[in-house]
């Protein structure tokens, strides 16, 4: 019986270990607790450990990423550089993509087949100006991450609650 709860220490550990490794790319604390708690649940249950009927809503709700132009729609933007703002927002909780330049966000905008502003600098200084993207010099060209603003205007928009 000793060796047996060894072994199951034992797969717990790599379970675990497992679940870790799945989330860490995600940035946000509160949003990564809750896809470890979600996923290390997920892993139990698929080794055939019980676990609650809310627990297993929970783990599908976290399983359901929209695609990037349903949740773009969500945030139901007024402007280009609100789209922006959004794309960004989605690029860091989504996908762990903390740093974008131009060119990334021009490729996200045709992978969700979202219209191209005709002015993609301008829309995203606007965005910086009004301090939802910080920018930073790289070479000879910028890179920008979403900052507390940024994710707090776009928090705003979908209803989120405030973790800040």
């Amino acid at each position: 019986m000793i060796d047996e709860m060894g072994e199951i220490k034992k797969h717990l550990s790599q379970i675990v270990k497992i679940a870790e490794e799945i989330v860490r790319v995600i940035n946000d604390a509160d949003l990564r607790r809750d896809a470890f708690s979600s996923v290390l649940h997920f892993l139990l249950d698929t080794l055939g450990m019980p676990t609650s009927i809310k627990l297993k809503q929970k783990i599908a709700e976290v399983q359901e990423i929209p695609p990037l132009s349903k949740f773009v729609s969500m945030v139901n933007p007024k402007s280009h550089s609100e789209r922006i703002v959004a794309v960004a927002y989605y690029m860091k909780m989504y996908e762990g993509v903390n740093e974008f330049n131009k060119r990334d966000l021009i490729e996200k905008f045709k992978e969700a087949a979202l219209p191209l502003p005709r002015n993609i600098s301008r829309d995203i200084n606007i965005a910086v100006k009004r301090g939802w993207l910080t920018k930073r010099r790289q070479g000879n060209t910028y890179t920008y991450y979403i900052n507390i603003e940024g994710i707090k205007f776009i928090k705003s928009r979908i209803g989120a609650e405030e973790e800040t």
